[in-house]
């Protein structure tokens, strides 16, 4: 979910506790964009960025950010966030 749509459930459910979620750094970030769509062009890529640079511009307006380096440890961090939010 993109940023408005956290913003449209934070408006339909103000006590959500949103969450965002952002790659360890640009180079991790560019390569999972390439190993996703290999034939995207450099445009493409750096039009995602750029989308990825604005939403991420927005992070504080969540309640946790969180780094996906290792999907495990973020599985689990994340679990650990709702649990200390019930």
């Amino acid at each position: 979910m993109d940023v408005n749509g956290a913003r449209a459930i934070r408006d339909a459910l103000p006590d959500a506790h949103v969450v965002f979620v952002k790659p360890p750094s640009r180079a991790v970030q560019t390569a999972r964009l390439r190993a996703r769509d290999p034939n995207a062009s450099p445009e493409v890529i750096a039009r995602r960025l750029e989308e990825a640079d604005a939403e991420e511009a927005h992070a504080d307006e969540f309640d946790d950010v969180l780094v996906n380096d290792d999907v495990e440890t973020a599985v689990a961090a994340l679990e650990a966030i709702l649990a200390a939010h019930r």
